[in-house]
């Protein structure tokens, strides 16, 4: 994969995570929460993943 490709994962599972904590904090008495947690996950993942290897890339 290329950098940018590295970044775009980056911003997009940061950008998942972030909309999921603003529906949690404006849905404060959600009971449903649990059906949240596989997006999280792959949110989660992505930016992981992307940065991780967007930070490889950038140290060679």
């Amino acid at each position: 994969m290329n950098k940018d490709y590295d970044l775009i994962l980056t911003i997009l599972g940061l950008f998942i995570m972030v909309t999921i904590a603003i529906m949690a904090i404006v849905d404060s008495e959600a009971t449903d929460l649990i059906s949240v947690i596989p997006s999280s996950i792959v949110g989660g993942s992505l930016f992981i993943a992307g940065y991780i290897s967007y930070r490889n890339k950038c140290d060679k």
